[in-house]
């Protein structure tokens, strides 16, 4: 029978492969980007960006159904040591085939990207109850911040000393960390007695509780518009980088400072600023921060497009989306 872990000893492991994953994921990004438009010009992005947004889609729709009949805990594992292999296959595949290696890459990073954390905090919702789960989430941000930051940090100092697909075995590494951190964290569920599954919901039935609720039209159209402005900001961001940096490992360092400092502004914000304007503007005046920041800044890039604006632009809206 698994040993269950002191809360203590779990809640360090959850924390420490939130930022394993986190840190993972912000590399991955730097990677992709990088390598994809070091081998594709940037005009193919919005076909790339639109390829990977289907089958992040329809990857995150499989999840939830298989999580419906497997519990998170036996999931998430295999998605981890998956991609890992997958990151391992592409590299090798860069030696006969780069672009067909970056292509690869860049629907694989979108694909499993939304699906490992998705199911990595459903593991987290499933192992805390609600009254520990309020102490321990907190170190657990903390810890997926500070992820963050060390990824995009680590890719920057590593930039210039490798070539650009050599940094997909680290990520592949990070992954298998990632896994190793996370086997105690279904001990205690695992050694009990599996809860009953609850009945999945027919297709029918969702599309009428969406229809019937406005709420969840209201959720799912902010998160399609702010989708649709991140991807907007993408295109111009990356296209003015690749007209200033060119390729290769330029084109990582500069992604890899850029997520660097926008995290480390995030993680400023969240501690310093967050808190209070939840008590003075509440959680709809908060959340109003983000869109309300992009399109005041969106105007000085319209009156003054230069590379400094779109940068500061795309730095305010990825502080403000994970700050609020």
């Amino acid at each position: 029978m698994p040993r269950d872990p002191g809360p203590a000893a779990t809640v360090r492991a959850a924390a420490l492969g939130a930022g394993l994953l986190i840190a993972q994921q912000v590399a991955a990004k730097v990677v992709r980007d990088a390598f994809y438009l070091s081998q594709f010009p940037v005009t193919t992005l919005p076909l790339a960006l639109g390829a990977s947004a289907g089958l992040s889609f329809v990857a995150v729709a499989a999840l939830s159904r298989t999580m419906a009949r497997r519990p998170p805990a036996r999931l998430l594992p295999p998605l981890l040591w998956g991609s890992a292999f997958l990151l391992v296959g592409e590299w090798g595949l860069s030696f006969v085939a780069p672009r067909a290696a970056a292509a690869l890459l860049y629907l694989h990073v979108a694909t499993f990207g939304a699906t490992l954390v998705s199911a990595y905090w459903s593991l987290l919702n499933e192992r805390f109850d609600p009254h520990s789960a309020r102490r321990a989430m907190g170190t657990i941000g903390t810890g997926a911040s500070l992820g963050g930051v060390l990824g995009g940090a680590r890719t920057w100092r590593v930039a210039g000393l490798v070539r650009v697909p050599t940094l997909l075995l680290g990520l592949a590494a990070l992954l298998a960390l990632c896994a190793l951190a996370i086997r105690g964290l279904g001990a205690a569920r695992s050694a009990a007695e599996p809860p009953p599954p609850l009945p999945e919901a027919r297709g029918p039935l969702r599309w009428r509780l969406f229809a019937q609720i406005p709420y969840l039209r209201s959720l799912a159209a902010l998160i399609a518009l702010c989708a649709f402005i991140e991807a907007l900001l993408d295109y111009a961001f990356n296209a003015a980088a690749v007209a200033r940096f060119a390729h290769g490992e330029a084109l990582v360092g500069f992604f890899a400072a850029f997520h660097t400092a926008s995290g480390l502004l995030a993680l400023l914000v969240q501690a310093a600023l967050v808190r209070s304007s939840l008590t003075r503007l509440g959680l709809a005046g908060t959340l109003a921060t983000h869109p309300l920041g992009v399109a005041v800044l969106a105007g000085a890039v319209v009156a003054a497009p230069r590379m400094g604006t779109i940068v500061a632009l795309r730095a305010a809206e990825a502080v403000l989306r994970h700050s609020t």
